[in-house]
């Protein structure tokens, strides 16, 4: 027993003790993927078929467990198919002790060798000889997964089914799929190559609007046979309307002066239509306004007695409104007049059944209530 005299403070007593067989195992680093990438393949099971094959232009080399018992076997073999230079996967089906033995044997033979390197993977996928049969599960695993996308079913493959471009196959099957393509949308398409527009032979026959920006300031342009620019000081929608308007009436003027007056230039005419138009922006027509506003209150009238009976009492007959039985007096109805027409509106008359009981009856009731 040691005494406990300080030294030992702050160090736990349960001690960790590592095998230098396990220490041994970490020679060779370890990557997720499949063994079927690399030239030169080294896999580990428990019985081969063969020593050494060659699939995809790529050299599989088996060692079993019987091999493994042969120290002098296994380093012929490595030395017969191990070229001198570049990466070998290795893929072990067997124990962690049965990998720790090539290992052991590969850390021996090739450990002053800088030029090739070995790699632990931790799948062994299946080599696909043709397209056909890549094609194959391709669709199996597509239409498994209710017809997702390239890099799902690739995700969904890569670790079960190795052949050479594999994720140009699946990008051309499933750009090729009847339901992919009405379910679903492209969303990288082909963009169109520019083209030169047509040039319009007249105004308004191809127009092209826009916005630009110069410096802090942005100006709103549209370009048809004539190209129209004028500043804006925002992007409202109603400034973008009034805009619009402007050009219209400034290019359908210049259209009248190229017809009335065509020895003028291009210049000529735009200083003109323009001047027109500001002068006829202060200018109001005050008949047209009347109009439309009579006409506009017409509309509301005549929708508002659509359902009422028309009172051969009221000598205007184009207009009337009926007021029905107030309720609370227990009044007669009553009917009031107005001259739209005139623009004038005349006092309340009230045509009523019998004028002096009402009004007598009336006076009663206020003297009630003061």
């Amino acid at each position: 027993m040691l005494e406990d005299d300080g030294y030992y403070e702050g160090i736990s007593d349960n001690a960790t003790i590592h095998s230098g067989e396990e220490d041994q195992n970490d020679l060779i680093p370890i990557k997720e993927g499949i063994v079927n990438l690399y030239k030169t393949q080294i896999v580990i099971l428990n019985k081969k078929k063969k020593e050494s094959e060659t699939i995809n232009k790529r050299r599989k080399i088996y060692i079993d467990k019987t091999d493994i018992n042969n120290k002098n076997l296994v380093k012929d073999i490595l030395r017969r198919y191990i070229p001198e230079k570049g990466t070998v996967g290795i893929h072990c089906e067997l124990s962690d002790s049965e990998s720790n033995k090539i290992q052991l044997i590969i850390v021996s033979l090739y450990s002053n060798n800088s030029n090739l390197k070995f790699i632990k993977c931790t799948n062994n996928a299946v080599d696909l000889l043709t397209e056909d049969q890549l094609l194959e599960k391709i669709k199996e695993t597509h239409e498994k997964s209710n017809h997702r996308g390239i890099l799902e079913n690739y995700e969904e493959i890569k670790n079960k089914f190795y052949f050479q471009g594999i994720i140009k196959v699946i990008t051309k099957f499933i750009n090729n799929c009847e339901t992919c393509n009405l379910a679903k949308y492209n969303r990288k398409p082909i963009k169109p190559e520019f083209q030169i527009s047509e040039t319009p032979k007249n105004i308004n026959e191809i127009a092209h609007i826009d916005i630009f920006q110069i410096g802090k300031k942005q100006f709103f342009t549209t370009i048809d046979k004539h190209l129209y620019t004028k500043e804006t000081l925002d992007k409202n929608a109603i400034t973008f309307i009034n805009l619009l308007r402007e050009r219209n009436a400034i290019i359908e003027q210049i259209r009248i002066l190229a017809i009335t007056e065509p020895e003028l230039k291009i210049e000529e005419k735009v200083l003109k239509a323009t001047e027109y138009y500001n002068s006829q922006q202060g200018q109001i027509n005050k008949e047209k306004l009347y109009e439309k506003l009579k006409s506009k209150k017409c509309k509301w009238i005549n929708y508002q007695n659509r359902k009422r009976e028309k009172q051969p009492e009221i000598e205007q007959k184009e207009i009337y409104i009926k007021n029905y039985t107030n309720e609370r007096h227990k009044e007669q109805p009553k009917f009031r007049k107005v001259d739209i027409i005139k623009g004038k509106r005349l006092p309340f008359e009230f045509a009523m059944a019998d004028d002096s009981k009402v009004a007598c009856s009336r006076q009663q009731e206020v003297k009630e209530e003061v």
